[in-house]
């Protein structure tokens, strides 16, 4: 996918109001140093919703940005479009996931409560 189209499908899957997950390059973004250690493309998480709020999540057609949350410190990340991998979309918003427990009943699992 080329980084227009990248964008493009960024802003439509978004615009659901669901999470996006970015794998990326990370020696072409801007990203926390640590982050540069791994060996492999790494993913990070983009939303509206996200369970920490994205305040400044900025969608533009040159790169995806925002400050997120690494272990309670944060860090403004910037991930071009040229260093993205792929795009997709992961489940819905985390303050919209339904809880649903399972009750254990002798030994099975009994979805009744």
């Amino acid at each position: 996918m080329s980084a227009s189209e990248l964008y493009r499908k960024a802003l439509q899957l978004l615009a659901t109001g669901r999470m996006l997950r970015v794998t990326f390059e990370q020696r072409h973004a801007s990203v926390p140093s640590f982050c540069l250690d791994q060996l492999t493309p790494i993913s990070l998480d983009f939303g509206r919703r996200a369970p920490t709020p994205i305040e400044d999540l900025e969608v533009t057609p040159e790169a995806i940005s925002g400050t997120l949350r690494f272990g309670g410190a944060y860090h403004h990340c910037v991930i071009p479009w040229s260093a993205v991998y792929a795009i997709q979309l992961i489940g819905p918003a985390p303050a919209a996931r339904a809880w649903n427990p399972v009750v254990l009943k002798g030994g099975k699992a009994d979805g009744s409560n």
